[in-house]
């Protein structure tokens, strides 16, 4: 899988072409071959490229539409740019696109909802943060950061105590939902939610495209 953003990322693989002998010991990189590799689903995309020395193809495509792709590649035989039934072929990799992240919350902190009892540094939930993909049909992982503003900051945390502000969830359209709590900050306060797509799936936002970004004020 690869988790990406419709028309703005590019999807870039490898492939390596080895030589193998009848018991699957395998003797190298074969350069010179030709390998066709295809998307079929939310985007049609196809390319051929030839290994080089190393045995390696290269290809890249960029998804214009959000979905799911698969992909199918093969090592091209007869080299009519086609994968056929008598060639080489895998084709169990997928490629989610997603167009858009949404970011919404609701709770007693920031309802706006005069005389509602909330209380910073309690261990009471203060307010839900609601995360959503598109389109609808896929699932792609989010990880999610809250970060005090530069000023008239409030502390806030996926935990009572506030050491938790990094929170890594697998999201789909239907959404999924995350308690926040308030441990130091008053009506007025603000806090901003910073959401990454986690495409190398490593549970760390270096190097992951920043989506959504949503500043929060607190209410009475």
């Amino acid at each position: 899988f690869a988790y990406l953003r419709a028309g703005q990322d590019e999807r870039q693989f490898t492939v390596t072409v080895e030589l193998v002998d009848p018991r699957n010991n395998v003797w190298g990189g074969v350069a010179g071959q030709q390998v066709v590799a295809a998307a079929t689903g939310a985007n049609a995309w196809s390319g051929v490229s030839v290994s080089t020395q190393d045995g390696t193809a290269t290809f890249s495509y960029r998804g214009s539409e959000a979905g799911e792709d698969r992909l199918v590649i093969c090592l091209d035989s007869n080299e009519n740019g086609m994968c056929e039934a008598t060639e080489q072929t895998i084709d169990y990799w997928r490629t989610v696109w997603v167009s858009s992240v949404t970011v919404s919350y609701e709770g007693a902190a920031v309802d706006e909802v005069s005389g509602t009892n909330w209380t910073a540094g309690d261990s009471a939930v203060d307010l839900q943060l609601v995360l959503r993909v598109s389109p609808d049909g896929i699932s792609a992982p989010l990880i999610v950061e809250l970060t005090p503003a530069a000023d008239n900051w409030a502390t806030v945390g996926f935990d009572p105590t506030g050491a938790v502000r990094s929170a890594r969830e697998w999201t789909s359209s239907s959404g999924v939902s995350l308690s926040v709590y308030v441990v130091t900050g008053a009506p007025s306060r603000r806090v901003i939610v910073k959401v990454w797509l986690d495409r190398f799936e490593d549970g760390l936002a270096t190097g992951d495209p920043l989506v959504s970004e949503v500043e929060i004020t607190l209410t009475e």
